[in-house]
């Protein structure tokens, strides 16, 4: 086959609309896969576009020309949709108003180049550049996605800069090549750059395919050591989170604190002003611990029912017991509003340290009991109380 450029558009079209199929097929069959359907927008785009270009000779130039570069120019934009959808972000309305400016500049671009000075090289050029400076512009927008790169991240990173980079000096390559007779016959630099473009369709959509399975694969490690109801940790993630921190502390000799808060008469609250109330009052607690607690260092995590546990490194027992009172009296002077109501709750908390001593307790388990003695000393002593162990 002789793989001219009208050969390798329709080889483009067909690789395009392909991957489009498959991704919408995927995207509207699992719905949590968001994002995808952008990519395989972008590809229609794309894919239409060369299909038109294809057609060069049987429609006229505002169809094979104008039209076709301006759809295959606006494809990109909706990838920086998608890059945004597929990270679980809400979508941004501004991409689609650039899709929209870059499909009407392209076209008024190629409407000169054609009709008012026409010059195949420069259309080549203006094409390149487009689309190049596109690309870079989603590269840069994954790479300000996240202060660390995660592979996904950095595999669609790697695509899009790529590609960009290659167009930018597919640009150069032509304009210093000199002037373009005939686009279909212009040669190995143009028949080449069809080569590229198919190998930037299939590497974006499993780029960015890779990223949706990334975030799915985030989501359901969250889901597995986050509580449902307040965000904060569930109990498995306390109980890991402390036996390694126990573990480091040991080997350290720094001092871990343990703290165990549980409110006062909550059934109370569920019986007199409902469980969704309660569920209100669990969220407003979760908030005032959260607040307190050093980001990336400490823990604070929903124990069980309405019983909380901070996991405080590097923290002496008179230090955690400050922090304790802190939270006590942030809670008591924080009403829950519900339905009109103003809903009161206290709180006392349980401190425990395990100091850098050998003579210390020897499991992670000890230290949690140990809060927990104090914890119900306080609910012993009146509630609305700090007691260390």
């Amino acid at each position: 086959m002789n793989l001219d450029i009208r050969t390798l558009s329709v080889m483009s079209v067909a690789v395009a609309f392909t991957f489009a199929i498959g991704l919408f097929a995927v995207g509207r069959g699992q719905r949590r896969f968001i994002g995808l359907e952008w990519v395989g927008l972008s590809l229609l785009f794309e894919g239409a576009g060369f299909l038109l270009l294809a057609f060069r000779g049987q429609f006229g130039e505002v169809v094979s020309i104008v039209l076709a570069n301006a759809l295959i120019a606006t494809g990109t934009p909706f990838c920086l949709a998608a890059v945004d959808q597929v990270r679980g972000l809400k979508l941004n309305r501004r991409w689609i108003v650039l899709a929209a400016t870059v499909f009407l500049g392209t076209a008024v671009v190629f409407w000169i180049t054609t009709f008012v000075a026409p010059d195949v090289r420069l259309r080549i050029v203006a094409i390149s550049l487009i689309m190049g400076a596109q690309s870079l512009l989603v590269a840069v927008h994954l790479w300000n996605s996240q202060p660390r790169l995660s592979p996904a991240t950095r595999l669609a990173f790697s695509v899009f800069s790529l590609f960009g980079a290659y167009l930018v000096a597919r640009a150069a390559m032509t304009f210093a090549l000199g002037p373009v007779p005939d686009f279909m016959s212009a040669g190995a630099v143009q028949a080449t750059a069809f080569i590229a473009v198919m190998l930037f369709f299939t590497g974006k959509s499993f780029a960015l395919v890779s990223l949706g399975l990334e975030r799915l694969t985030n989501d359901l490690e969250k889901l597995a050591v986050v509580d449902d109801l307040t965000g904060l940790a569930n109990r498995r993630a306390l109980d890991t989170t402390l036996e390694r921190e126990f573990r480091r502390q040991q080997r350290s000799g720094a001092t871990l604190s343990v703290v165990l808060a549980d409110l006062d008469h909550f059934k109370s609250v569920n019986d007199t002003y409902g469980h969704e109330a309660g569920d209100a009052v669990l969220k407003s607690v979760a908030h005032v611990l959260a607040k307190n607690v050093r980001k990336d260092i400490d823990l604070v995590g929903r124990f069980g029912g309405e019983e909380f546990m901070l996991i405080l490194p590097e923290t002496p027992g008179a230090q955690a017991k400050s922090l304790a009172e802190r939270i006590r009296s942030q809670i008591e002077t924080t009403k829950t509003a519900v339905n009109g109501a103003q809903i009161p709750v206290t709180c006392s908390l349980g401190v425990a340290e395990a100091p850098p001593d050998p003579a210390g307790p020897n499991e992670a388990r000890e230290v949690l009991g140990r809060a927990d003695e104090a914890l119900y000393a306080a609910k012993r002593d009146g509630r609305n109380k700090v007691v260390r162990g």
